[in-house]
């Protein structure tokens, strides 16, 4: 659940998740530092990390549920001693039992689609966890200079043209807005503009 904790919450894009480092991950600032990305070789022969999309590199702040990462980093830790075997100790936040990269498809065939058929939600893409994020940090007036700034877009038109859809809550606040600023019309007053 860590991974779709950081998925929902953060906003990285899976590349960048599965290329998380455990060494730019601040737990006690509550921050991460997003380097790299794994990304498959163009011939599809295997997996590289690689800068992040735009060598984007950014610092992300994260809240209490993403914080249960170390949790995540005990649970990591007793599996690799427990397993015995050799393991690629790449430093990755997210990684298969032997050390090395997810495969981005593998997560979201294996995981990330079996998870939202349990959930009864609707099949998407796992991009879809971005837009998520972007929106709820919008829907809580999170100014969108900062939301574009942790997403890692390079301009804030493409962060509120693709990633900041309308919620109905937003709709009744925005519907609201006014209420309480202007006086209402009283008794034998007109209450409409003619």
């Amino acid at each position: 659940m860590a991974l779709y904790h950081v998925a929902l919450f953060c906003g990285l894009r899976i590349g960048e998740i599965l290329g998380l480092k455990w060494r730019y991950a601040d737990l006690d600032k509550r921050e991460m530092h997003v380097r790299y990305q794994v990304q498959r070789m163009r011939d599809g022969s295997g997996l590289v990390e690689a800068q992040p999309k735009q060598d984007e590199q950014r610092t992300v702040p994260f809240g209490e549920r993403v914080a249960a990462l170390e949790a995540h980093r005990l649970r990591q830790n007793e599996e690799r001693l427990a397993r015995g075997a050799p393991y690629g100790d790449r430093d990755l936040v997210f990684a298969t039992g032997r050390g090395t990269p997810f495969e981005a498809s593998n997560v979201v065939n294996r995981s990330f689609k079996p998870l939202l058929k349990k959930a009864g939600l609707p099949d998407m893409p796992f991009h879809a966890t971005r837009h998520t994020c972007a929106t709820l940090m919008l829907a809580n007036d999170v100014d969108a200079r900062t939301v574009q700034d942790i997403l890692g877009h390079r301009d804030v038109a493409t962060t509120l043209r693709f990633y900041g859809h309308v919620l109905p809550s937003m709709r009744q606040r925005a519907g609201a807005v006014f209420d309480g600023t202007t006086p209402k019309a009283g008794p034998g007053e007109a209450n409409d503009a003619s």
